[in-house]
Order: C-alpha cells, then structure tokens, then sequence
C-alpha cells in the first residue's frame, strides 16, 4: 500500500508500506477519506527528527479486526481517530485505529464529510466536559439558567464542533470570534439564546469590550481557545473571572510558554490523545463513551460535519494540504483527501 510520512518544513514522502495487521482491540481500516488538521505539520517542527504519518482523520471500511473487538462486521462503514504518535496512520490507503474511537456512519453520510468529524469533534468534547466539566447533551442545562460560554475561534472546526455540542447541552449564551469565517459561524448560533460572533479582526481591545458586552454582566468562567496562539491566550485571560479555566485546543510551542501571564486563571491544555493511556484516570472510558454518542447523533441527524475541500492528487495532495495549512489559507473549512475511489 502506499502511505505518507510528514517531516518537519513540512516536506511529505510518498513511500511503499506493508497493509498493518491490527492489533487486540484495533481495526483497520481501508482508508477512502482522510482529513488534514494543522497538528499535521506543527508536530514535526516541534520535536526535532519526528518523522511519522501524521494523519489521524480517516472514514473508509473495515477491513479487518483485531482480537477482542465487538460490534464490528468486515465492510462496515466507519469513521475513526488515529492514536498520534504511532504508526499506521490516515495519511495511507490502509490505517489503523483503536476500536473505541471507532464509530459506523450511515450511508447518507459521505465518506469525505465523515471525515471532518474524529479528531475535531473529540478535542472539542474534551474540553467542554473533562477540562471545563460543563453539563453534556444527556444532562443538559435545565430551563432557562444561563451559563456562558467564550469560545475564540469558532470558525476552526474544533471550535465549531464546540458550539455545536454545547448547543446540544443547552449552554448558552455562546459568544465567540470569528474573522472572514464569521457568516458560516453565525449559521450555528442560537441568537434568541444570547449567542452571538464578534469579528477578532476589530483588534484586541475592541474584541474584549464586545465579549464583555454580550456578557451582560455575567462572569466568564468557561472558555475554549480552538486556534493555538499567543493572541488568543492573551485575549480570554482578559475576559475570564479569576476562578475560570481556559481550555486550550492546542498548545503553545514550549519555548513561548513564559509569554503567557499566569494570573490565577487555570489553563488546561486538550490532551485527547489522553484517551489511550491508563493515566488519568476515566480517559479511555470518556472516548468509549462519547464515540457512540457521536455515532448516535450522526445517526439522528443531530451532529453535521465540518465544511471540507478536498484537495486533489489523493495521498499526493497531503503536500498541499499542509501547505496551505501551514500558510494560515483555509477559513471555515477542512481539507479532504480523498484516498481510494472505489466506493
């Protein structure tokens, strides 16, 4: 099979690799769609001599089972996150993934959407219900109580998915930043309920006093950083009451870290990747479980996936894809390899 491995610039190796053979409680998968996420390329620049298939966004078939796995039948159509850090990744015609972040989508669900889902859509989970510890679409928010959300950087798809999962929860008001993404943003707000969008490119000062504006008066103790800069960070400590807890969706790099002022605001960094690991405690266990709710809601119509495009050439366009990515080039929108076309 073929499969590519992404080096620090970024520069992306097409390469010859046996088909992976699952291992106890793994799948794999024949890939027919993979997504690109700015991980991709910032990983590799961040830790000298990495070099990996970065991909962790796949959708495609089962292709076969490893031991201990229920629920899965060979050819059922599926979409799933790769653990990072370890081989047989999405960027390939065949990937592997643990069954647990493994779910089936339904046949009105194509393969290139199902794929916008996996790694966003679990790092905005994490962050709205194992860093902030908000209520969840199965205890929701009761009545009319109000508790506020600030989301910077609603057009990613991380941030995204956040508005959507914490609609389903019933939280609101959403207030969240935007910039040329802000029209698809204000599509999953809820305006009657308090939501709205400001546009980050007024500049700082003027984006905090909106905040606070559309605040109305209440304290900010939630917030989501779904872009990964110092701005950003910058921006939600001056809007947070000095109890509230940033969740961050990306880290910054290590060597900017003393940038950031402390204050007393807690800033919890999104580790997902969490979910695989014994430690802490309840990780696997929240990827079993919100897994299905996401195959749940796929099912029901009641979670859509990310605006995509995909980039052309199949694992030959992962080299443009984080690019562009690279470049700051895409808005409001994933990019898409389509891997196999068979289906």
């Amino acid at each position: 099979m073929k499969e590519v491995i992404v080096r620090v610039g970024p520069k992306c190796e097409l390469k010859d690799s046996p088909i992976p053979s699952p291992g106890p409680g793994q799948i794999t998968i024949k890939v027919y769609a993979a997504a690109a996420n700015p991980k991709d390329w910032k990983l590799a620049e961040w830790f000298e001599g990495r070099a990996l298939n970065e991909g962790e966004d796949m959708s495609g078939t089962v292709h076969a089972i490893g031991e201990g796995v229920s629920g899965f039948s060979i050819g059922d159509r599926v979409a799933a996150l790769h653990d990072n850090a370890t081989p047989h990744g999405a960027y390939a015609e065949y990937a592997v993934a643990w069954a647990f972040t493994t779910f089936r989508i339904p046949a009105s669900v194509t393969y290139e959407e199902a794929s916008t889902f996996p790694l966003a859509i679990e790092t905005a989970a994490w962050a709205l219900w194992r860093d902030l510890v908000l209520p969840t679409p199965w205890t929701p928010v009761s009545g009319e109580d109000r508790v506020p959300l600030v989301i910077n950087g609603g057009s990613t798809a991380v941030g995204a998915f956040a508005i959507k999962l914490a609609s389903l929860a019933n939280i609101h008001p959403i207030v969240t930043t935007a910039g040329s993404g802000k029209a698809f943003v204000e599509t999953l707000l809820d305006k009657e309920k308090g939501d709205i969008c400001i546009d980050y490119r007024a500049g700082k000062d003027e984006t905090v006093a909106a905040i606070k504006k559309a605040l109305h008066g209440q304290q900010c103790k939630h917030s989501i950083d779904a872009v990964g800069d110092l701005a950003g960070h910058d921006l939600l400590q001056a809007i947070m009451s000095p109890d509230g807890t940033i969740s961050l969706s990306l880290p910054v790099q290590p060597t900017d870290s003393s940038s950031l002022v402390a204050k007393t605001v807690v800033m919890s960094s999104v580790s997902i990747f969490e979910t695989y690991a014994p430690s802490p405690p309840g990780g696997q266990a929240f990827g079993v479980m919100f897994t299905k709710y996401v195959e749940y809601a796929i099912g029901k119509g009641l979670l859509k996936g990310h605006p995509y495009e995909v980039i052309p050439g199949g694992l030959l366009g992962v080299q443009t894809a984080l690019d562009n990515l690279k470049a700051g080039k895409v808005s409001a929108s994933k990019y898409v390899l389509r891997v196999i076309s068979d289906a």
